[in-house]
């Protein structure tokens, strides 16, 4: 061994007597080895993240290393030390190589070694998860009980509040009620005022038209010389209740004397004045002489005859039992 392996040899006991001569020579290159680390079992054996029991075994000869383990060992002399010779870590490879296969019993021992650690390391794992759940755990089922707790207290309170507040509930309930019957009522009074207004708005168009004829015909009339007479205005005056050939002959007369206004004032109020039969039979007349303009003008004298307002839905309603 030579002069610097002082620290290393330290911390080794000498090789056994009855150590197999393959062995021994292994052991012996390996301990060469590694003492060119200048580094004690402990140290070196916390660099490698291994036992130094496991190391020192290794380096007695009771047990014999992986060679991967070898491979690191070389591998740190050489960044310190400088290279091997090819011979040197071919003869230290042959040497494993041949220890390895007479401790048969040895390799199966680093095997189950081996898988020990492997199940020591999961269960460290398991150990690690299994706590940290059993803390996440006891901490939801503290925050469990916090809220549970809470939520009591809210209950409690709830039904206190509802208790105290009952009675204004109930009289709220009522104002609410009473206000949407009302407003349902007002709701259906507006809608039929809407409808009644539409047919005071026809019905006083029509009117005004009325007026603006009736004021025509006392124009034309003061217009006349004394003692005239005007068959148009005996006829508007007598739409009501004159047959409808006469009314027909009317309209041709006046269509003839080129007073189609005129004429058209006189079928409108025939129509506004007449039942729906006859204004029926005034429509076929009309129609026959060829006079579908005017025709159209006794229909739509129908749609703007003035009708009764309807009565208020809200206080029929309220006179129902």
């Amino acid at each position: 061994m030579p002069p610097n392996s002082g620290r290393a040899s330290a911390t080794l006991s000498p090789l056994r007597d009855d150590l197999d001569p393959g062995l021994r020579a292994f052991v012996e290159d390996l301990r060469q080895v590694s003492s060119q680390l200048e580094l004690g079992v402990r140290r070196y054996a916390s660099r490698r993240f291994i036992t130094a029991s496991a190391l020192s075994h290794y380096l007695s000869g009771l047990r014999i290393p992986p060679w991967d383990l070898v491979a690191d060992l070389i591998t740190d002399v050489e960044e310190k030390r400088g290279p091997l010779t090819p011979g040197a870590e071919a003869a230290l490879r042959e040497l494993h190589r041949r220890a390895s296969e007479r401790d048969r019993g040895g390799r199966e021992t680093q095997l189950l070694e081996a898988r020990l650690a492997e199940a020591d390391e999961e269960t460290r794992r398991i150990t690690t998860r299994q706590r940290a759940l059993e803390e996440a755990l006891l901490k939801r089922e503290r925050r469990l009980k916090e809220v549970q707790a809470r939520c009591q207290r809210l209950e409690l309170r709830l039904e206190g509040e509802v208790l105290v507040h009952r009675g204004e509930v109930e009289t709220w309930r009522g104002e609410y009620a009473r206000l949407e019957e009302e407003r349902s009522l007002l709701q259906e009074a507006v809608v039929h005022l809407r409808e009644a207004l539409a047919v005071a708005q026809a019905e006083l168009a029509a009117a005004e038209d009325r007026c603006d004829r009736l004021e025509n015909q006392l124009d034309e009339l003061a217009a006349a010389p004394d003692g005239g007479e005007l068959p148009w205005v005996t006829a508007m005056l007598e739409a009501d209740r004159r047959p409808v050939p006469e009314l027909v002959r009317a309209v041709g007369d006046l269509e003839q004397r080129t007073r189609a206004a005129t004429a058209m004032d006189l079928v409108r109020s025939a129509g506004q004045s007449r039942s729906v039969e006859e204004v029926a039979g005034l429509l076929a007349a009309l129609r026959r002489e060829g006079w579908d303009g005017h025709a159209r003008t006794a229909l739509a004298a129908i749609a703007v005859a003035p009708a009764p307002l309807p009565a208020e839905p809200h206080r029929q309603r309220r006179r129902a039992p």
